[in-house]
């Protein structure tokens, strides 16, 4: 996965944020996640589609202090176990 691919939230899942952090339900199986700090402003920024590229911008914005490497290692993890969960969807 490289920074042009573009990602969306399954259309099948629901979610609240709850004490800073979102919860996620994916209909299809009822499977309930609940998302870290960063996963939290992944999900939020992924309102729309986006590119892996935008999304590390976003998230980087939202947290100047910590070493942009440590912060694009943590979205790729994040993307690639949400994909696994099919909590997001990858678009060609």
């Amino acid at each position: 996965m490289d920074l042009k691919t573009n990602l969306r939230r399954n259309a099948n899942s629901s979610f609240q944020i709850a004490e800073g952090k979102a919860v996620v339900m994916l209909a299809v199986n009822s499977n309930i996640f609940t998302l870290n700090e960063i996963g939290t402003v992944i999900w939020e920024l992924l309102e729309h589609p986006m590119t892996v590229g935008e999304l590390v911008k976003g998230a980087q914005a939202k947290f100047p202090e910590d070493d942009p490497e440590i912060v694009r290692e943590d979205i790729r993890e994040f993307i690639k176990e949400c994909l696994k969960e099919q909590l997001l969807i990858q678009e060609d």
